[in-house]
């Protein structure tokens, strides 16, 4: 009699046993890979497909210079302005003859045109935005496009130029209808010229307004873009590598989530193996940020070789009304390695809904100049390497709030930015 309470005890501690066994089974099936640190499975989280960024969008020109008579006049048609759609039309509609190798281009036009691409084009992205130019020969194509006019009443020529040799082609553009619009753009919306030792910039002049806005920032959820770098993700491995990053493998690639920064890091270490393809850098790194969650629509490409061989990196920038966002924390950046995407980094906290806007007139080139004198000694000032017109973006809790302003790049690397509309210092001082 006195061994039954302890056989009842047994089973009790043997049930007990099967049912924490089957709730630590049901644990390691169902996973939880935010929280966990082992191998776990896990229903795959899709993302749905995008077209965003287009390849035509990325590839566009960031913007257009207009000058008369040499650039003692200038405007800049930025993107989404009807001066920009205007021209950027009458690239895609033109007929090109005659095109022949020139030594040089001239150097004092009566009218111009230059549409600035940030990356080089491939006969596709040549074809697509000059389709009756009939150029198949040529390759390689550098990111300057120019229509010109060397005197008055003249024909309009179209000048590229492909692996190191200039080209030259008679348009049918009227001269005298192309002098008229230029004439009018430049006097109604005049630009002054910035010349530093090596590189021209462009500032608006004559009061004109600009937008800044604010905005609603969203979170790309994390997992779905995670799940759509790996073949098969329903075994991976998630590290906590520190209090602020999050890394995700199996075994093979890896994604790194900052939470600092609300970054995606993907990496590729296979990169270093050639692969054989036909699509140009941009092309694949378009396809590839679409197929891993995408980017905003308006956004603008600008490609640079590496240090490293066979390395190109692309960077897709967000623009809001004309102009860039600025800082790495709002790019998408893919490199392309051997032909093939090697890492891309895209940011999670993206844009939603626009709360506000509010124009104002912008500094013209004497008053940034005076706002410059009293922050800067001379020596600084001249040491002034480029000036560019950008957005700068300032985060208050989950609002974006997006400022124009000029960001100053200085020979010896520094920035100093500098609000656009009342000459506040946002960013540098210090001589």
């Amino acid at each position: 009699m006195k061994h039954r309470p302890i056989a009842l005890a047994k089973s009790i501690f043997l049930t007990i046993l099967v049912l924490v066994s089957l709730l630590l089974s049901y644990w390691l099936w169902v996973g939880n890979f935010e929280n966990a640190t082992e191998v776990g499975f896990t229903e795959s989280f899709s993302i749905p497909p995008t077209t965003t960024p287009a390849l035509p969008q990325v590839s566009a020109p960031y913007r257009e210079v207009l000058a008369v008579q040499s650039a003692a006049e200038v405007s800049v048609a930025q993107p989404g302005s009807p001066t920009y759609a205007l021209w950027l039309n009458q690239l895609r509609t033109l007929d090109v003859s005659e095109l022949q190798p020139v030594a040089t281009f001239p150097e004092k036009t009566t009218l111009q045109v230059e549409y600035d691409f940030g990356t080089p084009l491939t006969y596709d992205l040549l074809e697509y935005w000059l389709p009756h130019l009939n150029a198949s020969a040529l390759a390689n194509y550098d990111g300057t496009v120019l229509l010109f006019q060397t005197k008055a009443n003249g024909p309009v020529y179209l000048g590229l130029s492909s692996d190191g040799s200039n080209y030259e082609g008679k348009t049918n553009i009227n001269g005298v209808q192309m002098a008229a619009i230029l004439q009018g753009e430049t006097r109604t919306t005049p630009w002054s010229v910035w010349m530093t030792e090596n590189r021209t910039s462009y500032i608006p002049a004559g009061g004109q307004v600009w937008t800044a806005s604010t905005w609603d920032l969203e979170e790309e959820p994390v997992l779905p873009i995670v799940h759509s770098f790996f073949v098969n993700p329903q075994v991976l491995t998630r590290i906590q590598e520190n209090p602020t990053t999050v890394l995700w493998t199996d075994g093979s690639r890896a994604v790194q989530w900052s939470q600092v920064s609300d970054t995606l890091l993907y990496q590729d270490p296979n990169a270093a193996t050639v692969h054989s393809t036909s699509q140009s850098a941009l092309s694949m790194a378009t396809r590839f940020l679409q197929d891993h969650g995408g980017g905003p629509s308006t956004s603008y490409a600008f490609q640079t070789d590496s240090a490293m061989s066979n390395e190109e990196t692309v960077r897709f920038v967000p623009y809001v009304d004309g102009l860039p966002i600025a800082g790495v924390n709002y790019e998408y950046q893919v490199t392309i390695r051997n032909n093939r995407v090697a890492s891309i980094e895209r940011p999670l906290n993206v844009r939603g809904t626009e709360l506000k806007s509010e124009q104002h007139p912008v500094l013209d080139n004497w008053k940034l100049l005076a706002v410059l004198k009293e922050h800067m000694t001379k020596t600084t000032i001249q040491s002034i390497a480029s000036i560019k017109l950008a957005l700068y973006p300032e985060v208050k809790g989950s609002v974006l709030h997006l400022q124009p302003a000029y960001f100053l790049r200085l020979s010896g690397g520094r920035t100093w930015v500098v609000d656009a509309f009342n000459g506040r210092i946002l960013k540098g001082g210090g001589q």
